[in-house]
């Protein structure tokens, strides 16, 4: 696949998925339209590969007869996958306070980390609820990036897409904003201080109290 093919695939692959996570594409409704070419400027093959990705990340489904439709997630579904995240998080946790332990990891690497955590901070302030997805969202890619397992990262990264969506469209709108900015600091501290067991813990933590708010959450059938 040439460059630019490539840059083509990843762009409608990233606008595709936006609109699914804000929901300019409904839960159930149909992705591929005349629209949607005309609106990405490109041809039919970038904007199918895009597809076949967001198929294999889970978020879209492809209907036999009818082409490729939003996924319809059921609140049981949602919360098998994050069951497994709430594992594999706490193994990211505890893998980054093993390596810190072990100096494998500094203080300067993780400062960005609390720059992130200053920026949700700083959102809680202002109320600006998406501007904070974007700065939580670049906290935990930036927690996968101090790890040396990829396989790890890739089976986060497998499930981290039914996450964020489900936190833009169901979680954050009953969260404890404070609450949650005051877990990320407390992770964080364990892993610095080279406490694996309790880094676990704590992410785990924090996984489960987002479980009950999905449980409770009345957008999902």
């Amino acid at each position: 696949m040439a460059n630019d093919e490539k840059s083509q695939v990843i762009k409608a692959y990233e606008t595709i998925k936006h609109d699914i996570c804000i929901r300019a594409f409904q839960p159930g409704s149909p992705i591929v339209n005349k629209e949607l070419y005309k609106r990405l400027g490109m041809s039919r093959t970038p904007v199918r590969e895009a597809i076949r990705l967001l198929e294999m990340e889970g978020l879209v489904e492809n209907i036999p007869k009818k082409g490729p439709y939003v996924k319809v997630f059921t609140k049981e579904e949602l919360l098998l996958c994050y069951e497994v995240l709430d594992g594999l998080d706490g193994m990211l946790s505890y893998n980054l306070a093993t390596r810190f332990a072990n100096k494998d990891i500094t203080l300067e690497e993780t400062s960005v980390l609390h720059e992130y955590m200053d920026g949700m901070d700083q959102c809680l302030l202002k109320k600006d609820n998406l501007k904070w997805v974007q700065f939580d969202n670049s906290f935990h890619q930036a927690l996968k990036n101090l790890s040396n397992n990829s396989i790890l990262i890739d089976s986060i990264n497998r499930f981290e897409v039914q996450f964020h969506y489900v936190s833009i469209n169901y979680i954050l709108p009953y969260d404890d904003w404070s609450l949650s900015n005051d877990e990320h600091r407390e992770i964080v501290r364990y892993i610095e201080a080279g406490d694996p067991a309790n880094a676990r813990i704590a992410t785990q933590n924090q996984k489960k109290r987002i479980r009950d708010l999905l449980k409770m959450s009345t957008t999902i059938l």
